[in-house]
């Protein structure tokens, strides 16, 4: 399956004229340039950014007492992404 996403990034996404792309992650739906190759494979590919290490800082503040909640909304922002 991932093979698939792979070649659906490659040759729908970053192949084609440079354009926004729009994709549903994990993360929420997130846009993008359409070639950049970090963030735009990693967004159409792993359908993730992160978000595996946002729930383990969150799990470690949680488990030493430094927050008291489990359930924290994230504001983040990277390189124009707002999650």
């Amino acid at each position: 399956m991932r093979f698939f996403r792979k070649l659906k990034w490659l040759f729908g996404t970053y192949l084609l004229p440079r354009h926004i792309a729009t994709v549903k992650t994990e993360n929420g739906i997130l846009s993008f340039n359409s070639k950049d190759r970090t963030l735009g494979r990693a967004l159409n590919v792993d359908k993730e950014f992160e978000s595996k290490m946002m729930k383990r800082t969150v799990d470690l503040l949680t488990k030493n007492g430094d927050i008291k909640q489990k359930k924290i909304e994230f504001l983040w922002m990277w390189e124009g992404m707002l999650v």
